[in-house]
Formats: structure tokens, C-alpha cells, sequence
């Protein structure tokens, strides 16, 4: 195998256990962290926190996407489309 091609699959392994990251704490962890830290906040306003902070995760995570590919290939116009 080329060191390059070694790399690429490095990088798409990190890509992935990101992405899988990324899935559990936005399905799991913020909810979780909601309900135990402001129990108080009704439903409405929890979905509503919760929408803001997935947001900033999945800023979070576009970030990392857009550095691995701009150090394997330059570009990082792909960003990732949360589906959560």
C-alpha cells in the first residue's frame, strides 16, 4: 500500500469515528444532559436548546471535516449534513 493511500484511509477512518461521535452526542448526550442539568425548562424550550446546541456541534464537526480534508487534498467544500 502507498504511504498516500494509507493516509486517505487513516483520515477516513478519523472521518468516520467523528461522524459517529457527532451522532451519539447530538442523539444522546445533549438530550440526556438537558434533562438532567434544567429538568425545569418544558419541552418546548428544551427541543429548543437542544436545535442550538446541535447546531454548534455540527459547526464543530464541519470544522474537523473541513481540516483533514484541506491537509489530505486542499479542499474542504463537502461539509456534512447533520441528520439528526
Amino acid at each position: 500500500m502507498y504511504p498516500a493511500r494509507a493516509d486517505e484511509r487513516s483520515a477516513v477512518e478519523i472521518l468516520d469515528e467523528v461522524r459517529r461521535r457527532h451522532d451519539r452526542f447530538v442523539g444522546e448526550e445533549i438530550p440526556a444532559f438537558l434533562a438532567a442539568k434544567v429538568p425545569e425548562l418544558d419541552e418546548s424550550r428544551r427541543a429548543h436548546v437542544a436545535f442550538a446546541l446541535k447546531g454548534m456541534a455540527l459547526e464543530y464537526t464541519n470544522d474537523v471535516f473541513r481540516i483533514v480534508k484541506l491537509s489530505m487534498h486542499g479542499d474542504g467544500e463537502d461539509d456534512w449534513e447533520d441528520t439528526a
